[in-house]
């Protein structure tokens, strides 16, 4: 799967409100791994698939609250928690968001039948 995310960037802080900007997103099977970079033709940043503890929404009670400028970023969040830090994501609506869920209870699928069968 392929498209458009919001990243979350800058501090979350009292003091500093954070803010979104617009990220190219790859969930790549073949190399199990989420990568994500300002345009499709950019060098990407890549998360392997081993790294990716759960995907959760602003719903799931193990998130905290995030402080945004503008509130409309908060509808649509993708909280991708991995070992080292949590990166936190907006979709556009609420199908593109499942589908971004989907997508990674798709590669955790795969990643667990390749511990199997490894």
């Amino acid at each position: 799967m392929h498209g458009y995310l919001r990243k979350l960037t800058g501090e979350n802080n009292i003091f500093v409100p954070t803010s979104f900007e617009t990220r190219f997103c790859v969930i790549d099977l073949s190399n199990l791994n989420f990568k994500y970079a300002k345009s499709p033709k950019e060098k990407y940043t890549e998360i392997v698939m081993d790294e990716i503890f759960f995907v959760g929404t602003k719903d799931d009670q193990r998130i905290k609250p995030i402080k945004v400028k503008d509130q409309q970023d908060l509808k649509y969040l993708l909280h991708i928690r991995c070992r080292q830090r949590t990166y936190v994501f907006s979709a556009m609506t609420r199908t593109d968001q499942n589908m971004w869920i989907s997508a990674f209870n798709v590669l955790f699928q795969v990643r667990n039948l390749y511990r199997e069968f490894t």
